[in-house]
């Protein structure tokens, strides 16, 4: 099946009132670990409310975290969400100019990877992201 991603923010309290609509918001996107064979979105549910909380919008994006998936195909998940979370962001008040990305242990690994396109000569070149 397809990799899916879980999107959490707060609801501003105005809302039904007729004030303009508040700043666009910074933008977490948090990449769990697993040792490249395990984990979910769902363990980090609570992480992501947590900055939700505090103003963030979190994207916490799933991805083929297991022993019959390589680390490309993973890495081209990540970049994928990554991907959708710049063009899509908005439709939630966030901003996609202020985008970070948080990731630990193997999550860190792919999201380095799908950061710099999976080692594609164009992007270490160049010392950008190719996303």
């Amino acid at each position: 099946s397809r990799p899916t991603l879980d999107v959490f923010y707060q609801v501003p309290a105005p809302l039904l009132a007729a004030a303009p609509p508040s700043a666009a918001r910074p933008v977490v996107v948090f990449v769990y670990g697993g040792a490249w064979g395990s984990g979910a979105k769902s363990n980090y549910a609570l992480l992501a409310r947590f900055f939700a909380a505090r103003g963030a919008v979190v994207v916490v994006p799933d991805y083929s975290a297991s022993a019959g998936a390589t680390a490309g195909q993973m890495a081209a998940e990540i970049a994928a969400a990554l991907r959708w979370t710049r063009q899509e962001v908005s439709r939630f008040g966030g901003n996609p100019d202020d985008v970070t990305v948080l990731a630990h242990s193997a999550g860190a690994h792919v999201a380095v990877m799908a950061m710099l396109g999976e080692g594609r000569e164009e992007c270490v070149e160049r010392e950008t992201a190719c996303l």
